[in-house]
């Protein structure tokens, strides 16, 4: 006998009775389990995980007070903040108020909107073909006694005629006559919506935005600039297919005084992580080549070549030869020890060795290049807002090309890895000052006090990060094993790509550095002895040699001293981009003048303009070389920032890693042929893929081997 079926509800019984499971985990997060039947009438079981994450949003002083105001009614006694069990909170509602108050003018009909843009266009006036009246035929009040008495004598079955005062066009037999040949149009080809005219989008004070985020919206923009004046119309570029933004955007103002106003406020401030570049929009066949080249910088990074911003990069390079003599004179004495004026103080110079010089084919007995690496410190260094997971990138791409098995002709490793160390508070407080690490590396600091955060600079393009803590030491004694393995003799190159933050001041954070790992390297390398063919007993002398894009503002002032009345142990000399209101904006940064009260011999700036390439850098070499060649440095600490690179966001100089006066060219002569111990150093580079095939290859550069060539990746 066949047991008796159940009936649906016995089933909804059944599942009724399961208990429901509601718990929070380990992590934190809630777990739901229940059951339910499916569609094939089979019980499953439905397991909810939800994690809650508490976001935090800076709002105006008046909002958060507001949300703190005690409840009243019904709600008094209850919780601060919106019930989310009868509250439901949606996005904010931009209110965007018209130009004016339009509330007093009568609104226009349609039919006579219709008339006023007819006559805009020329095409004449409305005339009734029944009653000859200014109103439309369909709309005549005596169509229904005068329909049947249309006569022959009217010119045309339009309802419009000629204008008296202008000469129409002929329109015989009723036919459609274009606007471009009425009465009163410009000519061929003009639109209907008279581009060009008062009122148009051509009119309109437009800045030109670059240098901005992928995500960048819209209404990002319009908030942004919106808080100079009323914004008439913002576009993002975007890829047609991807939906993603090429990095620049047209801010439209109704007034010119604020655009000015907002371009002179925003041109070079941080905003998301980059440094706006914000200047004015050229209009249509005003210049085609300067559009032509801006397209260049945005969508394809490879400049094109004017002869003006040469011209100017060579007048910069030919002003720096002839300092460069100045300065020969000024260094360089003929006996080991001599009298010499500098800036009327007589000083005492020792003369050292006489450099040693190299050719094409003399190469620098080969060592182990020492590779400053950990999972920590690429752990660490990805977390930086400016240059997420670049360091992983980069290290990742550096093992997969197997450099570091490559061997040296005596079988030994061409790279030593060393795992960094953390910097001591001794080693940090050697440039910085004891409040600026105090507030950066609590742990328990919250970030809230904005007058505090703002004094610290941990705002804008440098904005607290999950890790810093880590990461201010962590960078810092990365970049100070590499002087270590120069103190123990372990190898004459060493590589950390993770160091090389020339912008961290004494007191503040800045330009995305947070610690000034180059100032603290090279601090500890005057502390060590000097080369021991560098001839009668001297002080160590290091040369900072800064290839990026952008000034290396704090290296050059902390070791600027005009007083100088002795040979330094320290020579900068920073080759950048310099234009008004590029980032960073510093008076050390434009060409040193001898005659200025601030001139340092010892602090040099060679400043180039936009499209600058590798011919560009090989006629500035020879200045270096000169340079080195009278200072004779027993240490060269090198950043190599590649934002500077073609494919960089920056999109400002057209340089390559491969070729002659190309980075990897460059380096290749500092390891190669220059005597003394070399320090490379990462910097800036905001394309991470372009910053791990530019590092990857001068780690070859720098064990020697050039298989992996300069088309990676």
């Amino acid at each position: 006998m066949s047991a008796p079926k159940t009936s649906w509800a016995d089933d909804v019984d059944e599942l009724a009775a399961e208990p429901v499971s509601d718990y929070i985990d380990e992590n934190g997060i809630r777990v739901t389990i229940e059951y339910a039947m499916n569609d094939e009438g089979k019980k499953v079981k439905i397991t909810r995980k939800i994690k809650r994450t508490l976001q935090k949003s800076i709002v105006e002083h008046t909002v958060a007070e507001r949300k703190k105001w005690a409840k009243f009614g019904k709600e008094r006694g209850n919780k601060e903040g919106p019930d989310r069990a009868t509250t439901t909170v949606g996005e904010n509602v931009v209110l965007k108020l018209s130009a004016g108050n339009k509330s007093a003018e009568i609104e226009p009909s349609a039919e006579q909107h219709i008339k006023t843009e007819l006559a805009k266009a020329g095409a004449g006036k409305v005339v009734c073909r029944l009653c000859k009246g200014d109103h439309f035929t369909a709309k005549c009040p005596y169509k229904d006694s005068l329909a049947g008495l249309e006569t022959a004598d009217i010119p045309t079955t339009d309802d419009f005629v000629p204008a008296a005062d202008v000469p129409a066009a002929a329109s015989s037999g009723g036919k459609y006559v274009p606007p471009s040949m009425r009465a009163g149009a410009r000519g061929p080809g003009e639109s209907m919506n008279r581009v060009g005219g008062p009122g148009s989008r051509e009119d309109l004070p437009t800045l030109r935005v670059t240098n901005i985020s992928e995500e960048t919206q819209e209404n990002d923009l319009r908030e942004l600039f919106g808080a100079f004046g009323r914004v008439a119309r913002v576009y993002v570029g975007r890829d047609r297919e991807t939906g993603i933004g090429k990095g620049f955007a047209f801010v439209s103002f109704e007034d010119r005084a604020i655009a000015q106003r907002a371009m002179e406020k925003l041109n070079g401030k941080g905003y998301d992580n980059l440094i706006l570049s914000v200047q004015w929009s050229h209009q249509k066949g005003d210049d085609h080549r300067f559009l032509v080249y801006q397209t260049c910088t945005v969508l394809y990074p490879t400049l094109l070549d004017d002869q003006q911003y040469q011209w100017e990069s060579e007048r910069a390079i030919c002003t720096m030869r002839s300092l460069v003599t100045k300065l020969v004179s000024m260094w360089k004495l003929p006996n080991d020890s001599a009298v010499h004026t500098v800036r009327g103080a007589t000083v005492t110079i020792h003369h050292a060795r006489t450099p040693q010089k190299f050719n094409d084919s003399t190469k620098i007995q080969m060592q182990p290049v020492a590779y400053i690496v950990s999972e920590e410190l690429v752990r660490v260094s990805s977390l930086l807002p400016s240059n997420r997971n670049r360091s992983l990138l980069v290290h990742s791409l550096v093992s997969a090309f197997g450099i570091q098995s490559l061997a040296l002709p005596d079988g030994q490793k061409c790279i030593k890895f060393l795992r960094p160390r953390r910097a001591t508070s001794k080693e940090l407080l050697a440039y910085h000052t004891r409040d600026y690490l105090d507030f950066a590396l609590n742990p328990s600091n919250d970030y809230e006090d904005l007058s505090q955060v703002a004094e610290f600079g941990l705002q804008d393009d440098c904005p607290p990060f999950k890790g810093m803590q880590e990461y201010i030491p962590l960078v810092a004694g990365a970049t100070l094993t590499a002087v270590d393995a120069f103190k123990e003799n372990i190898c004459e190159v060493a590589v950390c790509w993770d160091g090389g933050r020339h912008h961290a001041q004494k007191s503040h954070a800045s330009g995305f550095c947070y610690v000034a790992d180059c100032i603290l390297a090279i601090l500890a390398l005057r502390r060590l002895p000097p080369s021991p063919s560098s001839g009668p007993p001297r002080r160590s002398r290091v040369m900072y040699l800064d290839l990026d894009l952008h000034f290396s503002d704090a290296v050059s002032h902390a070791f600027h001293n005009p007083s100088v009345s002795a040979m330094s142990q320290v020579l900068t000399l920073s080759i950048h981009h310099a234009a008004p209101g590029f980032f960073p904006v510093s008076p050390l940064s434009s060409l040193p003048n001898p005659e200025d009260a601030l001139f340092d011999p010892f602090t040099l700036s060679l400043p180039l303009q936009k499209g600058a390439s590798c011919q560009t850098f090989a006629r500035v070499w020879p200045v270096i070389e000169r340079i080195k060649d009278t200072f004779q440095p027993d240490f060269i600490v090198v950043q190599c920032g590649v934002d500077g690179l073609a494919g960089d966001p920056m999109a400002t100089w057209n340089w390559s890693i491969g070729g002659p006066g190309s980075l990897g060219w460059c380096i290749d002569r500092i390891v190669h042929s220059w005597s003394g111990k070399k320090l490379l150093l990462g910097g800036g580079g905001y394309s991470s893929p372009n910053a791990a095939r530019a590092w990857a290859f001068l780690t070859s550069v720098a064990v020697g081997d050039l298989a992996i060539g300069t088309s990676i990746s």
